[in-house]
């Protein structure tokens, strides 16, 4: 799970394996094995990209959301990398929505509002 985090991080804030290893401080080739799962990131790698501290901790999320098939106008300024950004960055927010969710459970006071009935 979290080699597919870091490769979500890595897209989202659009940086490529070799800048990302740059950043962290080792190869690309590194980068690539975290996000294969072939190898293990220490705790200082994982946090070392300054661009990849998002406040919303996009690494440590315990719900996962997988988009099914979102569809996108055909523009040709808008290719398949943004496409993937977008894509990553909708999960995100729909992943944090979900934890929030979860840590405000409806109340069951007459009269008092919960967060979700609003949702």
């Amino acid at each position: 799970m979290i080699a597919d985090r870091i490769r979500q991080a890595r897209l989202a804030a659009g940086l490529t394996l070799g800048a990302l290893g740059e950043q962290v401080g080792v190869s690309h080739t590194a980068i690539q094995k975290y996000e294969k799962g072939l190898l293990t990131p220490s705790s200082t790698q994982l946090l070392a990209g300054p661009r990849l501290r998002h406040p919303d901790r996009v690494l440590f999320r315990t719900h996962t959301v997988e988009l099914l098939q979102p569809e996108f106008r055909k523009l040709s300024t808008f290719g398949k990398t943004a496409q993937d950004a977008l894509k990553i960055k909708v999960v995100g927010l729909v992943e944090k929505r979900v934890e929030l969710l979860g840590t405000f459970p409806r109340t069951t006071l007459p009269g008092v509002c919960a967060a979700r009935e609003f949702a």
